[in-house]
């Protein structure tokens, strides 16, 4: 028997078929859901409370007084879906679908495993689609230690006392890989299952050609460039000795900091290269100073200072 599980979904200006479409593959497959809403537009936000009023004592919807950033909607969202009784909670964003069966197939996976593994995993992952495949190869399930993406993960609620809850000053990018570095220091695995299927996009991803090679292009917004490198410098630079020293996170910090392959693309594959280049030497700037402030870093990343209504 399948435990509680209820899902987190974290809204920002959704697409409201996305979600509605989500719901019903949920309805059919988990306990209940709960709508973190950071929106910032208000005519999305009512869009969303009605949705959620579609489906009464399965949907809560909770409009946050503002853009809290991931890492505070997730915690909103998770101490409610707690509270609602879930022994795992699934975190989702809002722009992404899982296939039909891919929370049955992650549970049967946890549930084969000898009652010893069991008690050393502290969340389960799905695969998830790129534009170009899958991002893990088809295979059996997985044990590993290097944590998993937030969005279709199933947490374990009761890991939450023991690892502590979402950065909530890392404000979107990272969040996910600072909250596994914490699984992982607490001993706990995460059971990677490559034939779950999550349906994932990373910002407005498409296909360039560079050096004769096809390269994966996100396409994020600019103040995605801010957080990305602030954070990026905040955890591998101001916390070498954490992120480095005693987690598997030395390739990441390659990639992210001495060559910010995110930056790389931007400059030379994506549009607005000198905005997305400011944002990212502010963020550098700011992750070196560990100017952390979600209310500073909105307003340095150019994002609305104040929320438009809640509801």
């Amino acid at each position: 028997m399948q435990p509680k599980t209820i899902v987190v979904i974290i809204a920002f200006n959704s697409d409201l078929d996305r979600v509605r479409a989500s719901l019903k593959i949920f309805r059919a497959q988990l306990d209940g859901v709960v709508i973190s809403d950071n929106s910032t537009k208000l005519e999305i936000r009512k869009e969303l409370k009605t949705l959620a009023a579609e489906y009464p004592g399965f949907v809560t919807y909770i409009g946050n007084k503002e853009n809290m950033g991931i890492g505070a909607a997730l915690n909103v969202g998770v101490r409610e879906a707690i509270g609602r009784g879930a022994e795992w909670v699934m975190t989702i964003e809002d722009d992404n679908a899982p296939e039909s069966d891919m929370v049955k197939i992650m549970f049967a996976a946890y549930y084969a495993l000898p009652p010893e593994q069991q008690t050393k995993i502290g969340s389960i992952a799905p695969n998830y689609t790129r534009l170009n495949g899958f991002a893990f190869p088809d295979g059996e399930p997985q044990i590993n230690y290097d944590g998993a993406i937030t969005s279709g993960e199933v947490v374990k609620a009761s890991i939450y006392p023991i690892v502590g809850w979402y950065d909530e000053n890392l404000f979107i990018d990272f969040v996910d890989g600072e909250f596994s570095c914490r699984v992982q220091q607490h001993g706990f695995a995460t059971l990677l299952v490559p034939r779950a299927i999550l349906k994932h996009r990373l910002g407005f991803p498409t296909l360039k050609k560079l050096f004769g090679r096809t390269i994966y292009v996100p396409n994020y917004p600019p103040f995605r460039y801010y957080f990305m490198m602030r954070n990026a410098i905040y955890l591998y630079v101001r916390h070498f000795n954490t992120y480095i020293i005693h987690n598997n996170h030395r390739k990441d910090a390659i990639w992210s900091v001495l060559v910010p392959r995110f930056l790389i693309k931007a400059v030379l594959l994506e549009e607005h290269k000198g905005l997305k280049l400011k944002m990212a030497c502010k963020g550098w700037w700011d992750g070196i100073r560990g100017k952390m402030d979600r209310a500073y870093a909105r307003t340095r990343a150019g994002l609305p200072d104040v929320p438009t209504e809640v509801l």
